[in-house]
């Protein structure tokens, strides 16, 4: 949450802030090995980026269960791309810390 307040979130290399958050978990989740199939269309490719919906985002179903889906608290709930830019600053903060990401925030 201290990430929300503050609007961005550093490691010790990198950080990203709400204005890139997005675009950087959307790069992350296109960095990941796909087989032929699944880059074949537009469609099955849109499969393997976060949705977003109201206060929620689900993560794609190749991560566990337990960490696709991140809410946002109702006092940070403003319009809806601010909503966006929040939910995904803080499903990059988790990948980070279950070290599904590494300090300069890429894919391990």
């Amino acid at each position: 949450e201290s990430a929300l307040r503050a609007g961005e979130y550093c490691t010790e290399v990198a950080r990203v802030d709400l204005r890139s958050a997005k675009s950087v978990l959307n790069q992350f989740f296109l960095a990941l090995p796909l087989d032929q199939l699944a880059r074949s269309s537009r469609e099955t490719m849109m499969m393997q980026l976060p949705i977003y919906s109201d206060t929620t985002l689900t993560l794609p179903s190749h991560l566990p269960s337990s960490i696709r889906h991140v809410s946002l608290p109702d006092e940070y709930c403003i319009e809806k791309k601010k909503t966006e830019e929040m939910l995904a600053l803080m499903a990059l903060v988790r990948l980070h810390k279950l070290k599904l990401l590494n300090n300069n925030l890429l894919p391990l």
